[in-house]
């Protein structure tokens, strides 16, 4: 079996790379009809928020509070532009809640929390959720400090956890046919097309 002459693989080498960028033009494509049907198409009756011909689109956020969100959504407006605001639930870092497993009732979780007390560990009893009447000892932004707390409880003699709680938060978006005139200090603004 003789090798491909050089020809071939020059032809082999250009349609490979004519494929990948048919590849990456429909993954392109995807990507911004996918862009495109999250923004929101309309406010109040009809209105869209792209005026016209225009392809200017931008957003602004996220803000933490939904009256900031309207306020500037409302200024955008007030100066002839088209806005709406969106809400989004994201996770936020998890907490680290040292526990004492639970206990079969609350009598029992709070004469836990006494004797704890007692051996200067402060705490409280959990009063929902799966960790209902545990005794948290501690609750910590990064597992490492929850550790430490654990094993120090630990080694005096009770039967500790760290339980990874997941905390969700609302995030507000104004969309926009165009920039307010005056934006407020920090608040990001993108184009709506920016990945």
């Amino acid at each position: 079996m003789r090798p491909p002459s050089v020809r071939t693989l020059s032809l082999l080498f250009w349609f490979l790379v004519a494929g990948n960028a048919a590849t990456f033009s429909l993954i392109w494509l995807e990507r911004t009809l996918e862009v495109m049907n999250s923004v929101p198409q309309s406010h109040g009756p009809g209105a869209p928020i792209m005026a016209g011909d225009s392809s200017e689109c931008v957003v602004l956020g996220p803000l933490n509070r939904d009256d900031a969100a309207q306020a500037l959504a409302e200024g955008i407006r007030h100066d002839g532009g088209r806005a709406i605001v969106r809400d989004r639930d994201i996770l936020s870092r998890p907490d680290y809640v040292v526990h004492v497993e639970p206990s079969v009732s609350r009598d029992l979780a709070m004469r836990m929390l006494r004797e704890l007390r007692n051996q200067a560990i402060n705490g409280h009893v959990i009063s929902d959720g799966k960790l209902d009447n545990a005794v948290a000892v501690g609750v910590f932004g990064l597992p490492g400090p929850a550790e430490t707390r654990r094993q120090r409880v630990a080694e005096l003699g009770y039967d500790v956890d760290v339980a990874r709680i997941e905390r969700h938060r609302t995030i507000h978006l104004v969309y926009a046919d165009k920039p307010p005139a005056r934006r407020p200090h920090g608040i990001p603004l993108a184009s709506c097309w920016d990945g």
